[in-house]
């Protein structure tokens, strides 16, 4: 008999990469905090777009879900989102990548190239000699921009019955991205993190909630106190004590660090 392993409290599980109507997402931050509890995620990362000039929103529980902001900013060499920014910029972060990274940086954060290598070329990446901290391993709005037409009919059409199994089967091995990153870490520590870049387009919806969770395993269980859980959280990833869980294919799962 195959048993699940027993989940402790200092392994808690997130969606992040998500946006909201304050950009170019479907839902409101209380819609998108409601749907993560119950998809059973414990904290989820918002990133929807932006220069750095708005400050971001407080860390809170929503839903029993700890909601933390973050953004996502358009460069000349692509997408980079902006984590634990600690104020807001005083101007608008724009540019070359290196200056927006050094920029992130500047303002106490730490920066995550997004979906680096997405079909649709106005999003990839080119900037790789800059001093990223992260990089998206996978990302789910890249997965099916090359599918055919015809097979994202289907797979629409199935998702209305089996969403997160659906969008899921879509999902390729992105080497390329991960050769880079497994180069790149010869050098110095880069976290990869997995991405579900969601925006609730129907009829994939907030099915996607269940297809990429990033896993973070704790020195110590969440406190309750938004503030502190949040920057524990944003600590614990930037160390790279973290880890991608699909559990539309198998959950609940466990990965242990040890050295």
């Amino acid at each position: 008999v195959v048993r699940p392993p027993t989940i402790p409290p200092t392994v808690r599980f997130g969606g992040y990469h998500i946006h909201t109507n304050r950009s170019d997402g479907n839902w409101s931050v209380d819609e998108v905090a409601a749907a993560a509890a119950r998809a059973g995620l414990h904290f989820i990362i918002l990133t929807d777009h932006g220069d750095a000039t708005r400050a971001p929103d407080p860390p809170a529980y929503r839903h029993g879900v700890l909601v933390i902001d973050a953004v996502e900013i358009s460069t000349a060499d692509g997408h980079v989102v902006a984590l634990n920014l600690e104020r807001p910029s005083p101007y608008p972060l724009a540019g070359r990548a290196r200056d927006v990274i050094d920029d992130i940086h500047r303002l106490g954060g730490w920066a995550v190239v997004a979906h680096p290598d997405s079909p649709k070329r106005d999003l990839q990446w080119s900037a790789w000699d800059t001093p990223y901290d992260g990089v998206e391993w996978i990302n789910v709005d890249s997965e099916w921009r090359d599918v055919p037409k015809t097979r994202l009919v289907v797979t629409a059409l199935r998702a209305m019955v089996r969403g997160p199994e659906s969008i899921t089967a879509l999902f390729k091995r992105p080497d390329g991205t991960i050769s880079r990153w497994a180069e790149e870490l010869k050098h110095r520590p880069v976290v990869a993190l997995g991405a579900m870049d969601a925006h609730g387009t129907f009829p994939l919806g907030k099915a996607v909630l269940r297809t990429v969770w990033q896993g973070v395993e704790l020195d110590a269980p969440l406190s309750g106190q938004a503030g502190d859980d949040a920057r524990k959280v944003l600590e614990t990833m930037h160390r790279g004590l973290t880890f991608t869980m699909l559990p539309a294919i198998a959950g609940p799962a466990v990965l242990g660090f040890t050295a």
